[in-house]
C-alpha cells in the first residue's frame, strides 16, 4: 500500500509543473496574447523569430485597400499637432479619440456598447467597409500600445504612416455619416 502511495505521490510531482503552466496560460491567455502582439523579436537561446511591425502591416492593408496615405507632412501636423510640440503618443491617442467619437456617432444603436462591438455592427451592417472595419481595429491595437506604454519608441516614418493611415479612416467615416 505504501508502494503505490509513493508512486502516486511520484507520478503527481512529474506532472505538477506541466499542468500548472497550462493552467497559467489559460488563465492569462489574452496578456500573453498581447503580449506576442507587442513584441518584435524573441529569442530563446539558438531560437530567433523576427516578428513584423504591426504598423507595417497596416500600411500594406492600406495600399492593397487603396486608402489614401500620401498626405502632404505639413497639412497632416496642422490638422494634428499645430503646435508641433505635442508628444507623438499625445497625437497618436488623440487620432484614436477622433476615429472613436465618428464610430460611436455612426453606432445608431440605443445600447452603449464597447468599441469592438459597435466597429463588427458598423461592419456586418455596412455601414463601413470590412478592410476598414479591420484596418480601425489594428489602429485601436497600436493606440493601446501608445496608451501603456511609458516610452513610445516610433520612428518618425511609422508615425507618419500612423497619422497618414488616421487621417484617411477619419475621412472615410466622416463620408459615411
Amino acid at each position: 500500500m505504501i508502494e503505490y502511495l509513493k508512486l502516486i505521490v511520484e507520478v503527481i510531482g512529474h506532472i505538477i509543473w506541466p499542468l500548472s503552466f497550462v493552467i497559467i496560460f489559460l488563465i492569462f491567455r489574452k496578456e500573453i496574447k498581447s503580449l506576442i502582439k507587442r513584441l518584435k523579436s524573441a529569442e530563446i537561446k539558438d531560437f530567433k523569430i523576427e516578428l513584423e511591425d504591426k504598423i507595417e502591416d497596416i500600411k500594406k492593408d492600406a495600399i492593397n485597400y487603396g486608402v489614401t496615405m500620401a498626405y502632404p507632412r505639413e497639412a497632416l501636423e496642422n490638422e494634428f499637432n499645430p503646435t508641433k510640440q505635442l508628444p507623438k503618443s499625445y497625437v497618436i491617442i488623440e487620432t484614436w479619440n477622433e476615429i472613436e467619437l465618428l464610430i460611436r456617432k455612426l453606432d445608431d444603436r440605443e445600447k452603449y456598447n464597447n468599441i469592438s462591438d459597435s466597429i463588427n455592427y458598423l461592419s456586418k451592417n455596412h455601414k463601413i467597409q470590412k478592410y476598414l472595419a479591420s484596418m480601425i481595429l489594428d489602429l485601436r491595437e497600436l493606440r493601446n500600445i501608445a496608451v501603456h506604454k511609458s516610452e513610445l519608441s516610433i520612428t518618425e516614418e511609422d508615425y507618419q504612416n500612423w497619422i497618414s493611415i488616421s487621417k484617411s479612416v477619419i475621412d472615410r467615416l466622416k463620408s459615411n455619416r
